[in-house]
């Protein structure tokens, strides 16, 4: 056997060993869906694909949770190194309230390690996350949080943000939803409860490890500066490979469908443009089925209490005092009694 012979032979059996290696690295992963069909995700909760294909996360019942996952799981990291590939991403989304001025709780973009969220809660957890498990580091969740309920007890900023999320949803960063136009960098505000589509982009640089998220009403081109921007180091915190990507949404009190139109991923590269013309439609709510919520405000912190109660539908409305505690008992929606009190 010549030496020649010999040295081709160990030439081809490297390149296919480095091929093979390149091949179970991942990096080159992409999918579009411009409406969805039932054999494009897999499902939890009670998340489904209407007959007109628009994934639909929550169906307007209280309390309820829906995850939708790409089927195969995807590796981010690149085995040489241990950095996250670059990624892209990009979708559109919708909200239906049952109500006129409220809507609950939102939906989430997520990076993770499994598909079972059954220990997770709806309502501010967003069906990722428990008591127990939200702020968690071994979680290894990314999550971009699109939120149209005021939580305190988790640091909202505000009824109408999008977020970042780490292994919880306590926020890294967030902000009020909207966008910077291109022209003169102002800032127009965007009603998440709107019932409009709307686009959100989400690009991480692998090498300046940087994560912008980006959003738009549809149709409109993806503005210049995004929303969000934040330096993070995946690679701490997308620790398992392969990963799951998907959508996550909950209810709380409030009846809302969460709705998505398209998506698009690229791993090491940008997210195909979705095409708009062929987008299943947003479903409209008849605004004289919606209900309208009481909205009181109170201050403790006054010896007798001071409110201002704005409703079209509210009826019964009554203060006083109980067990030494200032209480509002308002019958507002569906003939639902609710009771306030504080001390």
């Amino acid at each position: 056997m010549s030496t020649v012979f010999l040295r081709t032979l160990v030439c081809l059996l490297l390149l296919l060993f480095h091929l093979k290696l390149a091949a179970s690295s991942g990096g080159n992963d992409s999918f579009t869906f411009n409406g969805f069909g039932r054999l494009n995700l897999t499902f939890d909760g009670v998340a489904n694909v209407t007959s007109d294909g628009l994934l639909k996360l929550t169906n307007m019942s209280k309390q309820s949770k829906g995850h939708a996952f790409y089927p195969t799981p995807l590796r981010f990291r690149n085995l040489t190194n241990g950095t996250i590939f670059s990624f892209s991403t990009t979708f559109v989304f919708g909200f239906i309230s049952a109500y006129t001025n409220v809507s609950g709780n939102g939906m989430t973009f997520f990076v993770s390690p499994t598909e079972d969220f059954s220990a997770a809660l709806g309502s501010q957890f967003l069906g990722l996350f428990n008591q127990s498990s939200d702020g968690n580091s071994n979680n290894h969740v990314l999550a971009i949080e699109i939120d149209t309920n005021y939580n305190p007890d988790v640091l909202d900023i505000d009824d109408n943000h999008v977020g970042i999320d780490i292994n919880g949803v306590i926020s890294n960063a967030s902000h009020a939803a909207g966008y910077y136009a291109n022209d003169n960098g102002s800032f127009t505000y965007l009603s998440l409860r709107s019932e409009k589509a709307m686009q959100v982009w989400i690009d991480y640089d692998g090498h300046e490890m940087l994560l912008n998220v980006t959003m738009a009403p549809i149709r409109m081109a993806k503005p210049h500066k995004p929303l969000l921007s934040a330096t993070i180091d995946l690679s701490s915190v997308l620790l398992s490979d392969p990963m799951y990507v998907g959508f996550s949404s909950s209810t709380g009190s409030f009846k809302t469908s969460h709705y998505v139109l398209g998506w698009s991923f690229r791993m090491n590269g940008i997210a195909e443009p979705l095409d708009y013309s062929l987008l299943p439609s947003l479903p409209r709510a008849k605004s004289n089925d919606k209900d309208r919520i009481a909205m009181v405000i109170v201050s403790p912190m006054l010896s007798e209490p001071a409110f201002q109660l704005t409703s079209e539908s509210s009826k019964d409305i009554g203060i006083g005092k109980k067990s030494g505690r200032w209480t509002i008992h308002v019958r507002a929606i569906s003939n639902v009694f609710c009771e306030f009190s504080w001390c």
